[in-house]
């Protein structure tokens, strides 16, 4: 009989902390480009630690954020705490075996036993029946392994290798791995054996229920072997009491709170003995762990008065870790007030019931700190009470200081909103040209990208409406740093939406542009003018793209000396036919995957119609700029360099392009047509072929499949011998 389940992958990160593994649903997965990085610095980190923080994003993770705020306050981090800092701050990785300390036992083992080890289960997953789970977890941890082969090390130095009693220590130790998947247990010893050797078998058996989630027996005998001081295991066992509690807890325990409620209490009076001063911090870990469930608002006070002191670099990954989560939670949600930290991060941040522009430009005038200065700018409106006074005093920021970069942005994007263009214009040009700005394509196009808002005519505009990539998402194995192709960035669209083709045709001569957007953005001036019905500037745009597109430069030849208008429109949809990456539009981000002339196997091929044909190519393959909405970059004002009447007629452009059918109807029509008017034309059955292809790999609405059927006719039935024809085995 089948079973339904829910299943939830949990990966034990620690030996109590259990975490969802990432979960990835099937493809296809497309390239995203990302033209600044939002998530962290992409330059090195070693110079972001050290205070050159550059454009300081409000999207990164606490870690960064909290650095910047220190040298932004005027408290550089020690090298200590760089050093720290440097190390990685992302989710612990899962552990893979071999791992060194498995390495170690493997070593230490093999010196006994004189054989390699069972394949131990290190992994485990289980079927929690009760609650209709399929748990997955990490059952052996590095320390287990460390600490057998510490402990298998001492007791060969001492007894020799070839001790019964050795040897019998390491089988059971086996026993003990593999005790998950065989469900058995040691037994202890006798009286008999040394006192040493039945302490570690009380302890391996202990151990051995542990990992065979006989949490109720593996409690018992930890807390007698905790309780008998003159086992060497004692220490270890009493610290073990509570990991044990844990994993309980999180992995079979009906009333998880109560549990970890059980747990703390006993952590608590553990960290209150100083016999078990070597094991404090594993055991502070565990309390952290207990109270981020049980006691929420409490563990974060205690991090943040941490956070608050003048040396972080003790604090372990797991407080950072927490103390960002919590952030997030009691930070949003309640009102008292923390440490000054805090507040700037949820300022910065914008986060839920965070402090506002008015809070924050109070907490800079009593403060005079940068970091409240950079808060207030980023949060205020172009006119908001007292933005003068903030303009003025970010102007003063010293290009020594590390919040120059931030705060000098934040002033250029206010002056863009208050149109003072022309002073944007020229602090955005000094920032590019200042080595005060780290150098990295993020910070690049950041600035960049706000320039654009203030071209006020073509060649500025052309300037900066493509940039290089900061980083990619499911994209080629090629470093982006080291990609030197520019991509059209989003503000790009108004050429799509604003320009009429006369001017696209124009802007591809401009040596503004990289020589691949010249050529993609006369390609689409081509393909727009022939739709649109601009004969003149179609062949005007052909003949320039037969200069520089040796692939289209056989049929471009054709299609400027075709005889008559009627002959150029079925030339043009044959060329068109015959490539299915050309479109009537830019491409922001990266480009189609697939050759001009192939067929994409995900449908990213001609155009569709209406609202689509200019928007395609913005759905999810770019990433990066202010909040990142694509329509954001569709401006209500005409842009200062396109006059009223090119407004205009793009407009007019624009709708006609709007109205027409997709290209599988489109090309399908005139592909039938010519066809019946002109049955000699050799093209003929190739045409027919892919018209057909367009309305099974194009985009097509319900007179597509006319099209496509009234094709699939003609060729069978007047082309029967065409290879065309045997191709064509179906209509759709």
């Amino acid at each position: 009989m089948k079973m339904l389940f829910r299943f939830l992958c949990v990966f034990m990160l620690s030996c109590v902390v259990v975490s969802p593994t990432d979960v990835f649903s099937c493809g296809p997965f497309f390239t995203t480009a990302i033209y600044v990085q939002r998530w962290a610095p992409d330059y090195p980190l070693e110079a972001y630690y050290a205070g050159r923080v550059g454009i300081v994003q409000r999207t990164y993770p606490m870690a960064y954020l909290f650095a910047a705020y220190r040298y932004f306050s005027g408290k550089p981090l020690t090298a200590k705490e760089q050093e720290v800092f440097g190390r990685s701050r992302g989710p612990s990785e899962i552990q893979e075996t071999p791992s060194p300390a498995y390495d170690r036992w493997v070593e230490v083992r093999r010196q006994v036993l004189g054989s390699e080890p069972p394949q131990y289960p290190v992994d485990v997953s289980f079927q929690d029946e009760k609650r209709n789970l399929y748990v997955f977890y990490r059952n052996i941890h590095d320390d287990a392994f460390e600490g057998a082969a510490k402990t298998l090390r001492e007791r060969v130095a001492q007894f020799g290798a070839q001790s019964p009693l050795v040897v019998q220590f390491a089988q059971t130790q086996d026993d003990v791995f593999m005790s998950a998947q065989t469900g058995q247990v040691p037994s202890g010893l006798d009286s008999s054996a040394p006192a040493l050797f039945r302490s570690d078998r009380a302890y391996q058996v202990a151990a051995a229920f542990f990992y065979g989630r006989q949490f109720g027996k593996s409690e018992s005998l930890f807390t007698i072997i905790g309780n008998d001081r003159t086992s060497p295991w004692s220490k270890l066992s009493r610290y073990l009491v509570a990991r044990v509690m844990i994993r309980n807890a999180t992995l079979l325990a009906m009333n998880q709170d109560s549990v970890l409620k059980e747990a703390e209490h006993y952590l608590r009076g553990q960290l209150q003995d100083t016999d078990m001063r070597e094991l404090h911090p594993s055991m502070e870990r565990l309390l952290g762990f207990c109270m981020f469930r049980t006691s929420p608002a409490e563990l974060f006070r205690q991090l943040d008065r941490k956070f608050s002191g003048s040396d972080v670099s003790s604090l372990t990954s797991e407080e950072w870790q927490n103390y960002a989560d919590l952030m997030h939670e009691i930070g949003d949600s309640s009102s008292t007030q923390y440490s000054d930290f805090d507040q700037w991060w949820a300022c910065y941040t914008r986060r839920w019931k965070a402090p506002t522009y008015i809070d924050a430009l109070k907490k800079y005038r009593a403060t005079k700190s940068d970091a409240w200065l950079v808060a207030a700018l980023s949060l205020a409106d172009p006119y908001s009470k007292g933005v003068t006074e903030l303009l003025h005093h970010a102007k003063s920021i010293s290009r020594k200081k590390p919040a120059y970069a931030t705060g000098s942005y934040w002033r250029a994007e206010l002056l863009v909103d208050r149109n003072n263009l022309k002073q944007a214009r020229a602090l955005l040009n000094d920032m590019i040209a200042r080595p005060e700005v780290p150098e990295s394509r993020s910070n690049i196009n950041l600035l960049r990208a706000l320039r654009l808002e203030t071209a006020v005519n073509l060649t500025q505009f052309l300037m900066d409406c493509h940039q290089k990539l900061a980083d990619t998402e499911w994209g080629k194995d090629s470093s982006p740093q080291t990609d030197s192709l520019s991509r059209f960035t989003p503000g790009a669209i108004i050429v799509d939406t604003k320009f009429p083709v006369r001017v696209m045709l124009s802007a591809s001569r401009n040596r503004s542009l990289p020589e691949n957007l010249r050529r993609a953005l006369l390609q689409a001036a081509w393909v727009r003018s022939v739709l649109i019905g601009q004969d003149s500037i179609a062949v005007e745009a052909a003949r320039a793209l037969e200069k520089v597109d040796g692939q289209l430069t056989p049929l471009l030849k054709e299609y400027v000396s075709s005889e008559d208008s009627t002959a150029r429109q079925f030339t043009a949809a044959y060329i068109l036919l015959k490539n299915p990456g050309l479109r009537p539009s830019i491409r922001i981000g990266v480009d189609r995957l697939t050759k001009l002339a192939s067929l994409d196997e995900y449908r990213d091929n001609w155009w569709d119609n209406g609202k689509w044909a200019i928007l395609d190519n913005l759905s999810h393959n770019w990433q990066g700029y202010r909040d990142a909405d694509p329509y954001d970059f569709f401006p209500e004002r005409r842009p200062s360099f396109l006059s009223v009447s090119d407004t205009a007629i793009a407009h007019r452009e624009t709708s006609i392009l709007a109205g027409l059918p997709p290209a599988a109807t489109y090309l399908g029509k005139i592909a039938t047509d010519w066809a019946q008017a002109h049955p000699d034309d050799k093209r003929i059955p190739e045409a027919l072929h892919r018209a057909v292809q367009v309305s099974r790999y194009g985009c097509a609405d319900r007179g597509s499949r006319e099209f496509s059927k009234k094709a699939f006719k003609i060729l069978h039935r007047r082309y029967a011998t065409s290879p065309w024809t045997a191709k064509t085995k179906y209509w759709y």
